[in-house]
């Protein structure tokens, strides 16, 4: 299909479908959709709904009740923000090859994302992508990004590995690797997750210093493009100097972020909302707006993720976060890992 008849099907499945009608500029920050919640006070704050009282977030809008009761006493109607995200992490190698599925159809691809308001996406960029090993998935991504700026969809290269926490040349290298081969990325995410080596149990504050020093080189480096950082929702109970939570010094070092919080309800003692709410406060101490990751795939177990309660559970207990969350300054939406299991996910 010519790349100007699938924008004219993307934009047309925008204009018409009901979970992306509204979407596209005008809404600071993003170009995806709001829900309105009928009877809520004024939406005096863009992305989300509060009245006067929104001061009261951190107890009175983030309760089990989960409901912003600084929406009381208004006469307006409050905006659940939907700027949601999108995590794809395809096999380079098989994109490569040629050999692209139905799901990594680039139409495919952006118009699920389209149809669902997603108004940004992840996607899983190789080492060294302006090598000659990678025409084929430059072409690819290229096509991807192109198809989802037509709707006004945002995409990150996304990746991470481990070790570049003790070697954040690496990271560096990456970034700009992505960054320079001719595709027109609107950042870049890093997911690094030193806490799955062994040296986390046994130096955890050297490894803790590694992950932030590795973030204070890529925030360093010349001419870099805009940072995002995924943060366990427990990084805001681990320790870090000189600021309230190691969660805080990763956001302090980033212009984004996603919190991950891999639950499959949105509330009671484990729930999404109890356990996002410190890492939200911490992305809120450095003035940012990020999303709560959760998980649809079966790569976890059934109790973390929602490949087990299909689609209606998920849109009921992310609605709940979303309403829980409508109040809090830092709050920006949902992001659903993995793209793949997300369109096959069950009722």
């Amino acid at each position: 299909m010519a790349r100007a008849a699938a924008i004219a099907l993307l934009v047309g499945l925008v204009a018409v479908h009901p979970a992306v009608a509204g979407a596209g500029p005008g809404r600071p920050g993003h170009g995806a959709a709001s829900r309105a919640v009928p009877g809520a006070g004024p939406a005096d704050h863009p992305g989300f709904g509060c009245g006067p009282r929104r001061f009261a977030w951190p107890r009175l809008c983030a309760g089990d009740r989960g409901w912003c009761r600084g929406w009381l006493g208004g006469t307006g109607r409050a905006v659940i923000a939907r700027d949601d995200s999108m995590y794809v992490w395809e096999d380079p190698a098989q994109i490569e090859s040629g050999n692209i599925s139905e799901d990594y159809e680039p139409v495919t691809l952006v118009g699920f994302a389209a149809a669902r308001g997603v108004d940004t996406i992840m996607v899983a960029v190789p080492w060294a992508l302006p090598d000659g090993a990678w025409v084929n998935t430059r072409a690819w991504l290229r096509e991807v990004v192109l198809l989802a700026h037509a709707l006004d969809i945002e995409v990150l290269a996304l990746g991470g590995e481990n070790s570049w926490a003790a070697e954040p040349a690496l990271a560096v290298q990456w970034m700009g690797d992505a960054t320079s081969a001719g595709i027109p990325f609107d950042g870049v995410n890093f997911d690094v997750e030193p806490w799955s080596l062994p040296e986390w149990e046994t130096d955890r504050e050297t490894v803790k210093a590694q992950l932030i020093g590795m973030l204070d080189e890529v925030a360093a480096t010349p001419a870099r493009p805009v940072v995002h950082v995924d943060v366990p929702y427990w990084l805001a109970d681990e320790s870090f100097p000189g600021e309230s939570s190691m969660a805080a010094a990763m956001f302090a070092r980033a212009d984004g972020g996603t919190v991950i919080t891999f639950v499959d309800r949105a509330f009671g003692e484990g729930g999404i909302v109890r356990l996002s709410l410190p890492a939200l406060d911490a992305a809120a101490e450095h003035g940012l707006r990020v999303p709560i990751a959760v998980e649809v795939s079966e790569d976890i177990g059934p109790e973390w993720s929602f490949s087990d309660d299909g689609t209606r559970a998920l849109r009921r207990e992310t609605f709940k976060t979303r309403a829980a969350f409508a109040c809090h300054p830092a709050f920006a939406g949902i992001a659903v890992e993995k793209y793949v299991a997300w369109r096959h996910l069950g009722p």
